[in-house]
């Protein structure tokens, strides 16, 4: 019959997900290599229309690093999350005094969990009932038409973890913005510089405006151009694109608390939500 493992020896367990460990041999100097990611591309995820998914939280489970406990000694225990942590703690997987030491270095500060945060293609739709007089939406909820200088939210909250990005094309029109607001302070019937929206604006001037005030910023649009906006609200920073390409951060003083969702405005033309799912390098 098979030898059972000798008393307190660590199981042995292939790493999770079928992903390759690299390490040593016994007789080497060469450090271990645990990867836990294919490539360092940008991640890259897509939330639902109305649901503005924000799952954006690192792998929570052990198997995902590729951790077994044979190779513990080669993990560096500050960048585990709690729940990682607790989990190892739970299957006595490391000592008590190891797991104190980590404890400590995250409390310190010393060993900071670093995390990509991924970029959300926020879908949305325009939305109907939160919009001027002067606003009708497609039944698609993708266009907007614009017979005066009014305002129209979209109807799904940024994510206010993460970063969302989403385009939209600029028709026709000759006072154009695009950016964010909030509800409880965006007048949807004037446009998004006087009635207190976050915006670029490109048709009309090129400006960069926040709740009223306003200062120079990118450059003027020309109709079919479409303008791109990031928004981080943990970094607290909104940046505008224009066909692509950055026009540079904006403003780094967004109030991470509030609730912001998209807005645009516009006169006498029509805005479109892109489709193209693009997300700037």
């Amino acid at each position: 019959g098979e030898k059972s493992p000798p008393p307190g020896a660590a199981p042995q367990a292939p790493p999770a997900g079928g992903k390759k460990t690299e390490g040593r041999s016994d007789d080497s100097d060469e450090e271990l290599i645990l990867e836990h990611s294919d490539d360092d591309a940008p991640e890259v995820a897509t939330c639902g229309a109305r649901r503005g998914a924000t799952d954006m939280s690192p792998a929570s489970s052990l198997g995902e690093f590729g951790v077994f406990a044979g190779m513990l000694g080669c993990v560096r225990l500050g960048l585990l999350s709690v729940d990682q942590l607790q989990a190892m703690r739970r299957d006595g997987l490391i000592s008590e005094s190891r797991m104190l030491d980590a404890v400590l270095r995250k409390l310190d500060g010393g060993e900071a969990t670093e995390v990509r945060r991924r970029t959300l293609y926020f879908d949305f739709e325009f939305d109907s009932s939160t919009k001027g007089d002067g606003v009708s939406v497609s039944s698609d909820g993708q266009a907007a038409t614009f017979t005066r200088d009014n305002c129209v939210l979209g109807e799904t909250m940024l994510p206010q973890v993460g970063q969302a990005y989403w385009e939209v094309a600029v028709c026709s029109g000759t006072n154009a913005y695009i950016g964010i607001a909030r509800r409880e302070r965006i007048d949807v019937q004037r446009n998004m510089g006087s009635g207190g929206g976050i915006a670029f604006r490109g048709i009309g001037g090129h400006e960069k405006w926040k709740e009223c005030s306003h200062d120079e910023y990118g450059q003027r649009l020309s109709a079919g151009d479409r303008v791109g906006v990031l928004v981080d609200l943990p970094a607290k920073s909104l940046s505008f694109y224009l066909n692509g390409e950055p026009l540079g951060l904006a403003f780094s003083d967004l109030d991470p608390t509030k609730r912001y969702w998209p807005c645009v405005s516009n006169n006498a033309g029509e805005m479109r939500i892109v489709q193209s799912r693009r997300i700037p390098a």
